[in-house]
């Protein structure tokens, strides 16, 4: 402090009531009359104090010197004057502290019932700031609470959003956005792929004898096979109309022939009279296996496999392969 008064000018230090810090610790330090020497030395200045804030805070200071050095009578009326300054101020914390020094200088004068008075006023005004920060608090909270919610509900939305985006509306399956993100991921890219086509045989025959909805109830129960047949790192799809995709990646061409004649029996052997009495829903498959990174090719080698299988008479299976066997028959037939 002392450092910090020699350093700047004696109008700043006037202004900006640095003395008065220095008293203040100079109090702490016992050394009161030193304390109340320095004031008396800046008093010349104090007038250009502008703050009610600051005059305040140097009255009590004062007051507390002169309690420190036994002049009780003289404190209480400086501390008085500081509760009055303080009161004007608009500062809560500095009227708390004048209160607090005035209660402590009403005991020194044996003004005991006067400094039980001002004691009471310095619990009030330290219940009054308890308030005012549990309830700044309490709001901030609620804030934090509030901010929290939209931002897990943003989340939520977001997730819904891209949810929504990569899935079939009529069948619960992926869509093509789910096929291309999915064929996108590194895991995916490294390895080969296998992919199956399911089409549903004679869908129009199914419309045009049943109706619309009853055709919409066949898709969307073969999306719920499918989907229910996959694996975790596999996905099924809805590719267009009446045709469905599964990519496998890792599997080897045997392997995605013995599922996609697992799915073939699993439509046939399936309760389908739920939709329509006596109904029967077979279905048609073409099956390929190549490199991820050639996707487009291995999913048009399934689809000319699939065909294949319809020129065969329907309710078939189809396989073929892009380039190299990636996967020797039967690595991962248990996929």
């Amino acid at each position: 402090m002392r450092r910090l008064l020699a350093g700047s000018a004696a109008e700043l230090n006037g202004r900006s009531g640095s003395h008065r810090l220095l008293a203040e610790v100079l109090c702490e330090l016992g050394r009161a009359d030193d304390a109340l020497r320095l004031i008396e030395e800046f008093r010349p200045g104090t007038a250009a104090i502008s703050t009610a804030a600051q005059r305040a805070a140097l009255a009590w200071v004062e007051a507390r010197c002169l309690r420190l050095t036994g002049q009780a009578d003289r404190a209480v009326t400086l501390a008085s004057q500081a509760v009055a300054i303080a009161d004007t101020s608009g500062d809560d914390h500095e009227l708390m502290l004048a209160h607090e020094e005035l209660a402590a200088c009403r005991e020194a004068a044996g003004d005991l019932a006067g400094a039980l008075a001002s004691a009471r006023q310095v619990k009030a005004f330290l219940w009054g700031i308890h308030q005012r920060q549990a309830r700044q608090l309490v709001a901030e909270t609620w804030v934090r609470v509030g901010l929290e919610k939209d931002r897990k509900e943003l989340r939520a939305r977001a997730a819904e959003a891209a949810r929504s985006a990569e899935e079939d509306a009529l069948t619960g399956t992926g869509n093509r956005r789910l096929l291309e993100r999915f064929l996108s991921e590194d895991a995916v890219r490294s390895s080969g792929v296998a992919f199956i086509i399911v089409d549903v045989d004679h869908l129009k025959a199914i419309n045009d004898t049943l109706g619309h909805d009853a055709g919409d109830a066949v898709l969307r129960r073969l999306g719920q096979l499918l989907v229910g047949e996959t694996r975790a790192g596999q996905v099924a799809i809805r590719y267009g109309g009446d045709e469905f995709v599964l990519a496998l990646p890792g599997v080897s061409l045997r392997a995605a022939r013995g599922f996609a004649e697992r799915l073939r029996l699993a439509m046939v052997a399936d309760d389908w009279t739920s939709v329509a009495p006596g109904l029967r829903v077979t279905g048609s498959f073409g099956v390929a296996c190549g490199p991820a990174t050639s996707w487009q090719s291995v999913i048009a080698a399934a689809d000319a496999q699939l065909y294949l299988a319809k020129q065969r008479g329907r309710n078939t299976v189809g396989i073929g392969s892009v380039g190299l066997a990636l996967h020797p028959a039967g690595t991962s037939a248990e996929q």
